[in-house]
């Protein structure tokens, strides 16, 4: 059952959107949002003291863009983040944002790539609360997008729902290839010890340097894996050479496009960004967003097979 009060304007959504009402929605099916103009929240406890906060603006378009948050520095930010909502609200899109349940298991956790833990696999959930919201505002296209983690979940999320749009930017695409400036991997040793800790039940110091941690979960974990068979979506991926993700995570996705046969339905659109790994400016995502806000008006209804 989902209970609470209902959407308030957008004139009223403050910065943040942390003052829209709160539903709290009691079991996972039972999410049923708002189909009233305006914004709403929406809360559903996975255990472990985790939410999945979402908050959704309906702004009475046929396309929902979906925001997934990347790192965030828990010393700036509190939870639930809902990002990209001053460079989306505004526009003539409804949105949908997402806040990652996994921050939640320790306070200096920064990135969790809204994969859920062992037990939890997030994607699908995520997957079917889009197609829910979807219906709720009158939406026939989805675009999913975030850039860096946010990327990936918005790669993962959107081989789930046929017909949907992943707009990453510059996003890991499997995790366990993040390699920060060559060889740092400190957000692959908090990730595994916080969240996933079955993976390397000695302790991420203790295993072999060459194996990949993440094999276990397969495709759960990497975006390389999923794309290398055949997806029903379609992908738009930003990419800034001078990021040394362009080499660690965009060739060997595209690589796998193609074996998996997915080639047709992805674009690259490259972007000259400063050295090393930074999200995009406003006005990058705003034109990135408009080139595939035009391409998805010519894909068919998302959900159709």
């Amino acid at each position: 059952m989902t209970t609470g009060s209902h959407s308030i304007t957008l004139a009223d959504l403050a910065e943040g959107g942390l003052n829209a009402p709160v539903r709290k929605v009691d079991r996972l099916d039972d999410f049923s949002p708002a189909t009233t103009m305006g914004a709403s929240r929406y809360s559903h406890s996975l255990g472990r003291d985790c939410t999945l906060d979402a908050l959704l603006v309906n702004n009475a378009s046929d396309i929902l863009v979906v925001s997934f948050h990347g790192a965030l520095d828990r010393r700036r930010f509190t939870l639930p983040r809902f990002e990209r909502l001053n460079s989306l609200k505004d526009q003539e899109v409804s949105s949908l944002y997402f806040a990652d349940p996994a921050l939640h298991l320790d306070p200096t956790l920064e990135l969790a790539w809204f994969t859920g833990w062992h037990s939890v696999d997030l994607t699908p959930i995520l997957a079917q609360w889009v197609l829910t919201a979807a219906r709720a505002v009158d939406a026939s296209r989805i675009i999913l997008t975030g850039s860096s983690g946010g990327g990936f979940a918005a790669l993962q999320v959107s081989s789930l729902i046929p017909h949907s749009l992943a707009i990453p930017f510059n996003p890991q695409t499997a995790i366990s290839a993040y390699f920060a400036n060559g060889f740092m991997r400190g957000p692959q040793r908090k990730y595994v010890t916080v969240v996933m800790p079955e993976l390397a039940p000695d302790g991420f110091d203790r295993l072999e340097p060459n194996l990949d941690w993440a094999s276990p979960l397969g495709e759960r974990l990497s975006a390389v894996q999923r794309y290398a068979r055949k997806q029903m979506n379609y992908v738009l991926y930003a990419t800034n050479p001078n990021d040394f993700h362009h080499r660690d995570h965009f060739l060997p996705l595209a690589e796998a496009a193609a074996r998996g046969r997915n080639v047709q339905n992805l674009r690259v659109h490259e972007y000259d960004g400063p050295a090393g790994h930074t999200p995009p400016t406003p006005e990058v995502f705003t034109s990135v967003l408009g080139n595939g806000i035009e391409w998805v008006r010519g894909i068919g209804d998302v959900g159709a097979s």
